[in-house]
């Protein structure tokens, strides 16, 4: 295995370690649910949708009740590496069988979309990601990866906005929410505006400490 072939394997997996020790923290979980409700399993088909999309206060694209599909075609880039391509294949093979036992379990469903992302089939990722923010009106995590998704990659700009806006909502005490949209007014969207201060400032009017340093500091180097 070549050297750039070792790094890419090694990004990979690190990258969800990270996403799935931060989940807990990241994650708003509604009043009177614990944690461990969240892949409890509680059932082996899809739960019937309840929820509004006027919840979501806008664009909620393909969303709907209907879970994802789980055998519809990975659409790898064409630049992944053998490498990780054979491990991605395994992953997403093994979190298609575990959501497919448990349409409930949020990690699964979250894992499976990072994994989508990471193998570059953007669509199915935001397809899961639209679907978990449709049917937790109360979910952060979706949203802020739906702003990244759009932010980075489609080049969406107002439904990036839309979804960090979201996010922020939901959970307005986590300081990355203020800094990716702070930075999607900075260098892509309502350029030569006070968007990017603006955000910033409600961000430290709200966020604890030690995360308000991250705030203060994108703060200062604006001005």
């Amino acid at each position: 295995m070549s050297t750039n072939s070792k790094i890419a394997v090694l990004i990979l997996v690190l990258g969800v370690v990270g996403m799935v020790f931060g989940l807990p923290y990241l994650r708003h979980v509604p009043a009177g649910a614990s944690h461990d409700s969240v892949s409890s399993p509680a059932t082996t088909t899809p739960v019937a949708n309840t929820v509004s999309p006027g919840h979501l206060g806008g664009y909620v694209g393909a969303a709907s009740s209907t879970a994802p599909s789980l055998t519809m075609p990975v659409a790898y880039a064409a630049d992944t590496a053998p490498e990780v391509k054979s491990i991605l294949v395994g992953k997403i093979a093994d979190l298609r069988a575990q959501v497919g036992r448990n349409y409930e379990d949020y990690a699964a469903w979250l894992n499976l979309a990072i994994r989508y992302k990471q193998a570059g089939d953007l669509k199915q990722a935001e397809t899961i990601w639209l679907y978990l923010a449709y049917i937790h009106p109360d979910d952060a995590v979706s949203r802020h990866d739906l702003g990244d998704l759009y932010a980075h990659y489609l080049k969406d700009y107002p439904k990036a906005e839309m979804y960090y806006k979201q996010a922020i909502g939901i959970v307005p005490t986590q300081a990355m929410d203020y800094l990716a949209l702070s930075e999607l007014y900075r260098y892509s969207y309502k350029q030569g505006t006070i968007a990017a201060a603006d955000i910033l400032k409600q961000g430290i009017a709200k966020v604890p400490a030690p995360q308000v340093q991250d705030l203060k500091a994108a703060l200062a180097a604006l001005q």
